[in-house]
């Protein structure tokens, strides 16, 4: 056998891998040395045979998703194919017994784990053939977090007010980030804060885990009225002691 790629063999019925794609002219060359039936008589008879055949590429598969999320957010999937005959056929298996077969599918795990995740891209160069490729990757799904903002939601302006930032679930440990709806912000956990002119404001804490995967937020509303107007004034302006004014 001559495979048409450098290569050869001298089995019957061989089997052979090719390293690139192409048309190749494979020829099977057959000798008999011996005639039949009488050994004494040498003869080299061979019969040679050549047929064409053909190696199509396969799809190159490129894939992943976006960051390492929560278990309450959608994990968004990408791929990149190029190669064979294009009109490819996707199919993605997420790792937790779901499935899509668009190009770029979105998905939502409902438990936290690491995931392995497996993409196959065929395309169909000929009405009997189907060329696949598969790219394996896992995906981290972190647990839920919930974040709690309390403290005080009434105040005078210029007064301190205090707040307390707690969360549960997820990786600890946690960073907070407040935002006073005033233009300023605190990373510390329990901060103080001082509003400096009247309002409604809308508190918001975002507790984030370690791992920085999963994030929520909570929103505590704030109401700061205006300091008392104040008059003094005395009569009369001068006294003697012992005296009223």
């Amino acid at each position: 056998w001559n495979f048409g790629d450098g290569h050869t063999g001298n089995q019957d019925d061989p089997s052979h891998l090719y390293d690139t794609y192409g048309d190749y002219n494979v020829t099977l060359t057959v000798t008999t040395d011996t005639l039949p039936g009488d050994e004494n008589v040498t003869f080299v008879c061979q019969t040679v045979i050549t047929e064409q055949i053909t190696i199509h590429q396969i799809p190159v598969v490129d894939a992943g998703s976006d960051a390492p999320t929560c278990v309450t957010d959608e994990v968004n999937f990408w791929s990149d194919v190029s190669g064979g005959s294009g009109d490819y056929i996707y199919n993605w298996q997420f790792g937790d017994g779901g499935s899509s077969g668009a190009q770029n599918p979105s998905y939502k795990y409902n438990n936290p784990g690491t995931y392995n995740v497996v993409l196959n891209v065929c395309d169909n160069p000929s009405l009997n053939l189907y060329c696949c490729t598969d790219l394996n990757f896992t995906v981290l799904i972190g647990p839920e977090i919930t974040a709690v903002a309390t403290g005080d939601q009434k105040g005078c302006i210029g007064s301190t007010l205090q707040f307390q930032g707690s969360a549960s679930g997820g990786l600890g440990p946690y960073n907070y980030y407040w935002n006073f709806d005033d233009g300023h912000s605190s990373g510390v956990q329990n901060p103080t804060h001082e509003f400096g002119a009247e309002g409604n404001y809308q508190v918001t804490l975002t507790v984030e885990d370690i791992t920085g995967m999963c994030t929520d937020i909570d929103i505590l509303p704030v109401d700061i009225i205006p300091n008392p107007q104040v008059n003094v004034q005395a009569v009369p302006l001068e006294q003697c002691l012992g005296q009223p004014i």
